[in-house]
């Protein structure tokens, strides 16, 4: 099942994200921001929906078990240089 996710753009999740397409990022202690992005998921299924889809490839892409390992396995033959 995909989610949707509406989180503060100070997050760790936030620098892996993209806002607007793969979360809604809001101002932490920011009620009302938090609020309307909530709303914007509730009132609009479609983008939800989209929303969705595209959060799952980011994981399945960057941090599902096998990309995720060839990446770490491709920053130990680098010598732990690579960022």
């Amino acid at each position: 099942m995909s989610q949707t996710f509406t989180v503060p753009s100070e997050a760790a999740v936030a620098k892996n994200v993209a806002d607007g397409d793969e979360a809604f990022l809001v101002p932490p202690g920011d009620p009302h921001a938090f609020a309307a992005a909530l709303e914007r998921l509730v009132v609009d299924t479609p983008l939800r929906h989209a929303m969705a889809r595209r959060a799952r490839a980011t994981f399945e892409q960057r941090f599902a078990a096998a990309p995720f390992a060839a990446a770490l396995a491709a920053v130990y033959r680098a010598g732990g240089t690579e960022t």
